[in-house]
């Protein structure tokens, strides 16, 4: 949604990151990958159903390919596409970039090269003489793209706000989604209870010594992952939780925006919903430090540094992330559903006033 929300920047349109979160879903979503947990789970590109609001159609084009020459003649494909497109200076959203499968946009192109923007933006001083300032020259051919086109005027804003808490309202009595031969994503409500549920089982995290004090920088932990299931489950969960901390803080944003367009009832009910989510907020906030990314222990000072919103806040002597831990943060999801329980009940009555 970074990346959408500067190219909708690119193109002029008044549309921000705080609104796409909210008419996508994505403020409001919550899914965890099954039977593995995934750091990626919340990396998934909500339903394209909210495009049509913007007036642009998105486009999805992916290399999910295991044999490799199929996947070589697909990021031939992929190449072709994209140069294409920036040719027509349109800017393309990609995944999987630089360092790590992080969504970011291709913005250029030179010879072989493509000049992107990501989370790791900064200037590749080994390239040649004259890099682009603030672009990293993309280090792979990305698996996955969205291209966008212009297809109309966007809806009219209430006729949108309508259609988009509708679908929310719908969505999180789903329990699962995506499913396919590799699993499925726990989904809404069922997400809440199957993330708890795990958390509880200790059978699921059985790990030795030497996996618990396996010393990881953010910058290589990628590379121990698969082989170490203890930092595998840390990171998804670290990962999961930090992305829908920033979707709730997020959906505050869009629920007070929505507040101010309204009036009577419907206002109302609005801010019923704002005083519930902040309290979500509080709690996913809150209950951060028991979520901890592996680079986040400081094994020199025998603790665990949370970096959030305000700062720095510390989990003093200790270095793992423990069952003590995993019981704090099943409470705090436990606080966080029953909350979100109310958010739902408020916004089945809201939608019918919009």
């Amino acid at each position: 949604m970074g990346a959408l929300a500067r190219i909708m920047e690119y193109y002029n349109e008044y549309i921000d990151y705080i609104d796409l979160m909210g008419f996508s879903g994505a403020a409001f979503r919550i899914n965890i990958a099954q039977p593995q947990w995934c750091p990626s789970a919340p990396d998934m590109f909500p339903k394209l159903h909210f495009s049509k609001y913007l007036g642009y159609e998105l486009t999805p084009y992916f290399n999910p390919s295991k044999d490799e020459s199929k996947r070589i003649e697909t990021q031939k494909d992929f190449i072709k596409l994209i140069k294409k497109e920036i040719n027509k200076n349109h800017p393309v959203i990609a995944i999987d970039l630089v360092e790590v499968p992080e969504w970011g946009i291709i913005t250029g192109y030179k010879r072989s090269d493509l000049y992107c923007r990501t989370y790791y933006d900064g200037i590749d001083k080994n390239y040649d003489k004259h890099p682009l300032p603030a672009y990293n020259v993309a280090q792979k051919i990305p698996w996955g793209l969205f291209t966008a086109k212009k297809i109309g005027e966007p809806l009219d804003r209430k006729i949108s706000v309508k259609e988009s808490l509708i679908w929310v309202l719908k969505h999180w009595s789903v329990g699962k989604i995506e499913e396919s031969s590799d699993g499925y994503y726990a989904n809404g409500i069922n997400a809440y209870e199957t993330w708890i549920e795990q958390l509880q089982d200790e059978d699921r995290h059985q790990y030795s010594h030497e996996q618990t004090h396996q010393q990881v920088s953010m910058a290589n932990v990628h590379n121990f992952l698969e082989r170490n299931p203890y930092l595998m489950n840390m990171m998804a969960n670290a990962w999961m939780y930090n992305a829908y901390y920033d979707a709730r803080a997020t959906a505050v944003q869009f629920i007070e925006r929505l507040s101010s367009e309204y009036k009577g009832v419907t206002q109302d009910l609005i801010r019923q919903l704002l005083d519930v989510f902040k309290i979500i907020e509080n709690y996913w906030y809150e209950g951060w430090l028991d979520f901890p990314f592996p680079f986040w222990v400081d094994w020199e000072h025998n603790r665990i540094n949370c970096y959030g919103k305000h700062g720095i806040r510390y989990v003093e002597g200790i270095t793992v992330w423990d069952s003590t831990m995993r019981k704090r943060s099943s409470h705090t999801l436990k606080l966080i559903r029953e909350e979100e329980k109310k958010a739902y009940s408020i916004l089945a009555r809201l939608v019918k006033f919009l």
